[in-house]
This record gives structure tokens, C-alpha cells and sequence, in this order.
């Protein structure tokens, strides 16, 4: 299950992802493409970005995203929207959309009581995406990778690499860096700091207090909005947003969305609503609730078993005794060694 590329404006957030539109008839061309290969729905984006000098990334105008909409209405796609600010969140709520992928994000924001109402009364759902900052504060605590399950399933030089102190103030150097630039310079200042890793200790030195407590806050206001989105009644979706970037040292495909269950657990989510979140309500946002979702007569049988018991304690997922797939059962080893 996928939604294509981006589709996102010239020069904007998830441009490089190779959809940009900046007239009505690429909307219809690339909404072709996109149809025509299969995909679940139309993923598109609305982030004005997190320059610390204020400075907009470009976003698509009202009349492109009124064709968005109407072309993925003609195609029955629905629409999954990247925004991370209100002001972006609303924009894409207004759209008529189906899900948003992150609550508020990098931001120090709260959510407006109004946006959540708009939220409950459009039953949008809500991808959680807390291991943003959460797997960033690793940097400060690597005892987070002496884990049994990472070192079974991450590539040796992929913890190496993670571990490895000069390479963390290169990622943090980079990091800094993108607040300040458009794409083009993201990629000079890499190749610039990858030349001078001297330079680049020396920043993320001097960035890592600043950094941590950074992400501390921006985590907080992750978990504010998720907790009041949930209490507000708006579907919660776990969603860990692997980030695929050379400077997410600490997002481990899999792993991470065990820990985004904790998460939704100290966001205030009771472990059963938590799983769920993991669960049938994914389930029906994609609208395969009758394959997946639960444990029924008639459904994939793609199970878990644990050891401890999550209802009382979410950390009991990383128990993990069992995984049957398609009614085929193995133990994590096992898995690991034939797949």
C-alpha cells in the first residue's frame, strides 16, 4: 500500500520527490500517473517549513489545491495531506481531505480548541508521528541502542554509524544547516561539511544543548495535540514517519513503531486504544477493515504474540515470543535467518 509521489509545488516541501505541479494540467498529468500505478491515494503537501529566519517555502495556491481535490475525487483517491503548523493544518482541512500525516511538528505551537473541533466534525484522521523528535533525542541517550530486537534487525554498520560521535555532530551540523537554506544549498552545505568534519564537530558541539532541548519541547507539543485530538474523538493513526534522510542516524524501519506505540500511551492513550490506534483504525483509514485490523473468523491471520501483557504495560510489545503472517508462524530469529 503507497501513495505515489508527492504531489508538491516547485521549489517546495517534497519537491525532490519528483511530482511538482505548477499548472492545472500537471495536476491532471501527474493524478494519471498516480492513478494508473495502483496507489491507495494522493499524498500532497502544505508546510510554509521551519526556517528560523521566517523565510516560506512555496506552497500551492488555492486553485492548485482545488484541482488536486478534484481530480482525486474523480479518481476516488483519497487525499493524505503533509502540513505541520495550524495554520498549514487548517489550510488542508478546508480542502476536504481524508488524513493528515503529522499533528503539530518542530514547532512550539498548540493546537487552537477550534481546530480540534473542525477536526472531531470532519472525522479526519490523524497520523501520530511522534518519533520525529523522540528518535532525535537519541543523540543524548544512546543507551536506547543497546536493544536485543535493534541488534537483530538493524545492519551492524547502520548502528556503527549512529553510534559513532563525529558522524552525530555531522548530522547535527546538517541539521542546522537546512534551517536556513532551500534544497539546493541543503545539498551544498552537506557536501561542505562532509569536506570539513572538523567544522561540522565543532557546530554540533555547540548546537547539541540547544538541539535537545529543541526536540524536548517540540515532542511536547506533539503529544499535547495527539492527546487532545483523542480526547476530542478525532481516529488516531499510529504513524512513526521512518525519516529517510542521511541525518536520521536513529530511524530504524520497524523498530521505531514500537516505540511510537509507546508513545501514543504516554501521549495519554489507554493500551487499548493505543493498539487500536495501531490497528483496525489504520485499517479503516485505507479501507481494508474487513482483511485487517482484528483478530476475527475470515481475516488475514497476522497475529503477534507476547510474552507480557500490553494492556498493562505497552513496552510488553517488545516481548515479542511470535509473528504469524498469512497463518505462517516463526520466532523473530526465525524470520530474520528465512527472510
Amino acid at each position: 500500500l503507497y501513495l505515489g509521489p508527492v504531489v508538491s509545488p516547485p521549489g517546495g516541501y517534497g519537491d525532490i520527490l519528483g511530482a511538482s505541479v505548477s499548472t492545472e494540467q500537471e495536476v491532471k498529468e501527474v493524478l494519471d500517473r498516480i492513478a494508473s500505478s495502483g496507489t491507495a491515494g494522493v499524498k500532497t503537501c502544505v508546510e510554509k517549513g521551519w526556517n528560523v529566519l521566517g523565510r516560506k517555502l512555496p506552497r500551492h495556491s488555492d486553485a492548485i489545491l482545488q484541482r488536486i481535490k478534484k481530480e482525486s475525487d474523480k479518481r476516488k483517491l483519497p487525499i493524505y495531506v503533509h502540513a505541520s503548523c495550524e495554520e498549514d493544518l487548517t489550510r488542508a482541512l478546508n480542502l476536504g481531505i481524508h488524513a493528515l500525516a503529522h499533528p503539530i511538528i518542530i514547532r512550539n505551537e498548540r493546537l487552537s480548541d477550534s481546530f480540534i473541533e473542525k477536526m472531531k466534525q470532519t472525522s479526519t484522521y490523524q497520523m501520530s508521528t511522534l518519533s520525529i523528535s523522540d528518535s532525535e533525542l537519541s543523540h543524548f541517550n544512546l543507551k536506547r541502542l543497546d536493544n536485543p530486537a535493534l541488534e537483530m534487525i538493524v545492519p551492524k554498520i547502520e548502528l556503527a554509524f549512529a553510534k559513532d560521535y563525529k558522524k552525530r555532530m555531522l548530522a547535527l551540523a546538517m541539521l542546522f544547516s537546512f534551517g536556513f537554506s532551500s534544497p539546493k544549498l541543503d545539498n551544498a552545505s552537506i557536501n561542505f561539511f562532509r569536506r570539513h568534519s572538523n567544522i561540522a564537530v565543532f557546530l554540533g558541539k555547540i548546537l547539541k544543548a540547544v538541539y535537545k532541548q529543541g526536540q524536548t519541547k517540540f515532542l511536547a507539543s506533539s503529544k499535547d495535540a495527539i492527546q487532545r485530538l483523542y480526547k476530542a474523538g478525532v481516529p488516531i493513526v499510529l504513524g512513526s514517519d521512518t525519516v529517510a534522510s542521511p541525518c536520521s542516524l536513529f530511524g530504524f524501519h520497524g523498530f521505531l513503531t514500537l516505540r511510537e506505540l509507546e508513545l501514543l500511551g504516554e501521549s495519554g492513550l489507554p493500551p487499548k486504544d493505543a493498539i487500536e490506534a495501531a490497528t483496525i483504525t489504520p485499517a479503516k483509514m485505507l479501507g481494508i477493515e474487513k482483511e485487517v485490523g482484528t483478530i476475527e473468523i475470515g481475516k488475514q491471520a497476522d497475529l503477534i504474540i507476547v510474552h507480557d501483557n500490553p494492556m498493562d504495560n505497552l513496552q510488553a510489545m517488545r516481548t515479542l515470543r511470535w509473528t504469524i503472517k498469512n497463518g505462517i508462524a516463526n520466532t523473530p530469529e526465525q524470520w530474520m535467518l528465512n527472510y
